[in-house]
């Protein structure tokens, strides 16, 4: 009768339960990730592709942002748009853009320097989601507005000015990247060479290993640079998040917002000085050599989408040289 009265209140003691700590959230994320965490209440896709590729079909959910459109916002604009789009500062925000470009890792930038440290990119982008069969929406999200408070402070250690980059000459301990155009700092490594043909990261091995050839190193400081430092962002992302280096920054305005990094260049300046051969040697083979660019025997159609993707990789051309450029280019097409 003892033991059995013991049983019964034993049976009404609250019992211990075994929690497993909750790991971290990653900063690269799969489409298998994704697909599990989609439908989580606090799971945000940002699409940073086009408007019109974003109302062609996206992930079921995702809110779409132009980032050209905010790049000049401040933080408080910033975190405005972000309340209107559902995103506190609680939000596990992944950026979405074509194939892992600068556009997903410019936004996981802006909101480290927010200090929001739930955020991540889609490995691949929008591409792999397709090829993975990903469930596609043409639907507007249901949006619910949030509040997101801006912080008393911002995460500083992320920048870098030019005045950091010129002293950075007299220290061992420092090394700038020109992640761009080839016109910055001492050691040059094109963003996009990080990524495979399919438009995802390369194995952390492989990256590691090219990285410590350049004298990147994880005890450094490392300050990256480039034409436009948005594409800096990106190096940033695979340094800090891919291969957990601890110490990356980035050049950029005295707003906090990541701008151009080097000597200013008017993009509606309304022509040229310069002879095509001229332009070609002077603005568009810093990144892989004169031999590159020319031996491609492109129609007009495939040279405007060459010579776009230069002017994203940092090449400095106004409307007017670059069609120049174009025409000039088209001409030796065989």
């Amino acid at each position: 009768m003892i033991l059995a009265s013991a049983m019964a209140a034993l049976a009404l003691w609250p019992v211990p339960v075994m929690v497993q700590a909750q790991e971290p959230a990653p900063k690269l994320v799969d489409v298998d990730w994704l697909k599990r965490n989609l439908t989580e209440e606090n799971v945000k896709v940002v699409d940073l592709r086009s408007d019109v590729r974003y109302r062609a079909g996206h992930i079921p959910g995702a809110v779409v942002l132009n980032r050209d459109s905010v790049k000049s916002m401040d933080v408080q604009a910033l975190t405005g748009l972000l309340e209107r789009m559902g995103i506190d500062d609680q939000t596990m925000v992944v950026a979405c853009s074509d194939e892992s470009d600068e556009r997903a890792t410019w936004l996981v930038w802006m909101l480290d320097y927010l200090g929001h440290s739930t955020s991540a990119v889609l490995n691949g982008g929008f591409s792999s989601w397709v090829k993975a069969k990903g469930t596609i929406s043409q639907a507007g999200p249901v949006i619910t507005a949030k509040v997101y408070p801006l912080p008393a402070t911002f995460r500083e250690e992320i920048r870098a000015s030019l005045t950091d980059v010129n002293e950075s000459v007299a220290r061992e301990d420092v090394l700038v990247l020109d992640a761009c155009a080839g016109n910055q700092g001492a050691v040059h490594h094109v963003w996009n060479d990080d990524l495979t043909s399919n438009g995802t990261w390369y194995d952390t091995e492989k990256l590691r290993q090219t990285y410590k050839a350049l004298g990147v190193t994880p005890e450094k400081t490392i300050i990256v640079t480039c034409g436009e430092s948005d594409m800096a962002t990106h190096t940033y992302f695979t340094l800090k998040y891919v291969l957990g280096y601890p110490r990356v920054k980035i050049v950029t305005d005295g707003q906090g917002g990541p701008s151009r990094a080097g000597e200013s260049f008017d993009q509606n300046h309304a022509g040229t000085s310069d002879d095509p051969e001229t332009l070609l040697q002077r603005r568009c083979t810093s990144c892989h050599g004169l031999k590159k660019v020319t031996r491609h025997k492109a129609d007009r159609a495939r040279w405007e989408k060459i010579i776009d993707n230069m002017i994203r990789r940092g090449a400095k051309l106004n409307d007017v040289e670059q069609l120049t450029l174009v025409e000039h280019l088209a001409k030796n097409a065989k």
